[in-house]
This record gives structure tokens, C-alpha cells and sequence, in this order.
């Protein structure tokens, strides 16, 4: 099943990146709104070729694809910005990574918190996932003919060093709910351990 999943990620890799472009080009379509919809298609809710639950119940083949996809954007991101970039445009980058990332933040989570029901520190968590700028996402603003025709050359390089760094400025963020979430809940347990001894 394992090398099935390979083959099958491999084939639409090559298919996709083949006419993706073109595609993507003449319809002003997201690349990645047309892997969704493949994937959906090919999911176990439509023609089901693939599902993820039998051929990878770990998530882990999945979890390896996503982690290689995000570094390979993370370092063409890096790759496309001049080379002291970051350090000319530190102090909007500061501001993009620290007081705008962390309002967006409190912003996501207390809507999470709101609509669905959820504790307070998991509402954290989601709203840590969601808030930071994916740099994959936000190809279709940075790249692309349309984009360049569009989006002005400062906003598009701004765009890529932020999604780029957001990813690691992000952790904080994702860990603290985390960690709290963790810690609550081996209290709870050693709690409920010490008071059945008694």
C-alpha cells in the first residue's frame, strides 16, 4: 500500500506540474484550489482512489510529502528575495511577524472559541495553525503573470519573506496552547490517580 501511495503522489505530482501552469494561466486559477478539488475528486468521498486511511493510517507518508512541499517553498522564497533583504525591511518585518501575527492570533482563536465548541487553549491552537501565512497559499499573490502585472514589486517580495519566516516566528504561538493543553491535562490525571489511592 506504501508503494502504491508513492506511486500515486508521484504520478499527479508530474501530471500537475505539467499542467498546472498552463491552467493556472488561462483560467487565473490557484494551483492549489485545483490540487484540492484533484484531491477531493480522487478522495474516498467521490471516486475513491485514494484513502488515506487505509493506505497510510499513520499519516506519516502524508505528514514527509507536506514536510518536503513547505521546505522546497520555504527555500525558493529565500532563494527569490535579494540578499540583504531582510535586513533592509527588518523593522515591517517585525511588525508583520510580532504585533500583527500575535492580534491575528487572538483574532482566529477567539472566533474558533466562539462558533465551535472547543476549550479556550484549544481554540488557541487552531487559531496558532490558521493565523501564519502558509508561503505554498500564497503563491497565487506572489507568482505568476497575473500577480506581476497586478501586485506591486514591494508587496510581492514583503509577501515571501513574511510567509517564509512566519513558519518559525509561528512556534511560540503554537506551542504555548500546546504545552498548557498538555500540562492541564497530565494535572487532571495525576489529580485523578492521587484521589482513587485515597
Amino acid at each position: 500500500c506504501s508503494s502504491d501511495l508513492y506511486t500515486v503522489i508521484g504520478a499527479f505530482t508530474m501530471v500537475f506540474g505539467l499542467i498546472g501552469q498552463f491552467i493556472r494561466l488561462k483560467a487565473y486559477l490557484s494551483q492549489i484550489l485545483l490540487a484540492t478539488v484533484c484531491g477531493i475528486i480522487i478522495g474516498p468521498y467521490v471516486a475513491n482512489i485514494v484513502d488515506p486511511a487505509v493506505w497510510d493510517p499513520d499519516m506519516s507518508v502524508f505528514l514527509e510529502f507536506s514536510r518536503l512541499t513547505l521546505v522546497i517553498q520555504i527555500m525558493t522564497s529565500a532563494i527569490d528575495l535579494p540578499t540583504t533583504y531582510v535586513l533592509q525591511k527588518w523593522q515591517s518585518l517585525f511588525v508583520l511577524l510580532f504585533p500583527v501575527l500575535g492580534a491575528s492570533w487572538m483574532i482566529t482563536a477567539g472566533l474558533t472559541y466562539a462558533l465551535l465548541p472547543l476549550s479556550f487553549l484549544e481554540a488557541l491552537l487552531i487559531g496558532a495553525c490558521l493565523t501564519s501565512t502558509d508561503p505554498v497559499l500564497s503563491l497565487s499573490v506572489i507568482k505568476g503573470e497575473f500577480s506581476e502585472k497586478h501586485v506591486p514589486s514591494h508587496l510581492r517580495r514583503i509577501m515571501t519573506a513574511e510567509s517564509g519566516i512566519n513558519d518559525g516566528a509561528a512556534f511560540p504561538f503554537v506551542f504555548l496552547p500546546l504545552l498548557l493543553l498538555t500540562h492541564s491535562r497530565h494535572t487532571h490525571s495525576f489529580s485523578t490517580l492521587r484521589s482513587e489511592e485515597r
